[in-house]
């Protein structure tokens, strides 16, 4: 597959947001050809499941968006969710589920469709981008300074592009996450 026209991303907050603009714009993609989708929403009553939520309702309309315009042009789709308390596999899985429910064919594993899974949560990337150990079962919400939250996004586009190998200590959320990141042309 030659470079996509279009990069669509699907987030659940803006340091998720943040992070993949700032990977895709060093990979050399322009602003006019990134679209990531987060709609911040007022009357959220629950900030922690708001964000997945919408992602949910988001993806099985973006999915079919992307699968639309893939015979006029090139496109992907990148979907960035927490995998929150499951593995970086069950949140994918029920991401599929998701297309099942809306009524749309199941995912093939040959569609431009990428996964940037964070596990726990994105704040266990950006506490591990600062320079400190992380596990994935520890929520790193309330550890994360602003400067480090601030810093992050070039860290994170240094650590994935270029492809390089990556530190013997990285997480294997984020590995699995440059791998899917690697593959986008």
């Amino acid at each position: 597959m030659n470079r996509p026209a279009i990069v669509v991303g699907i987030v659940e907050d803006v340091n998720q947001q943040t992070l993949l603009w700032k990977h895709l714009r060093k990979r050399g993609y322009s602003h006019h050809q990134i679209r990531i989708e987060y709609k911040r929403r007022s009357n959220e009553s629950d900030s922690r499941t708001g964000g997945l939520t919408r992602l949910y309702e988001d993806y099985a309309k973006e999915v079919e968006g992307l699968r639309a315009i893939l015979s006029r042009r090139s496109g992907v789709l990148v979907v960035v969710a927490d995998a929150d308390n499951l593995t970086v596999a069950e949140r994918i899985a029920v991401l599929d589920a998701k297309l099942v429910e809306a009524d749309k064919p199941a995912r093939r594993h040959d569609e431009p469709i990428f996964f940037v899974i964070p596990r726990r949560n994105i704040e266990t990337w950006i506490h591990y981008l600062a320079g400190n150990s992380v596990d994935e079962k520890t929520d790193y919400k309330s550890r994360c300074s602003q400067t480090e939250i601030n810093e992050a996004p070039a860290r994170f586009a240094n650590l994935t592009w270029p492809r390089e190998p990556l530190p013997a200590d990285c997480p294997p959320s984020l590995t699995s996450a440059c791998d899917e990141l690697w593959r986008i042309p």
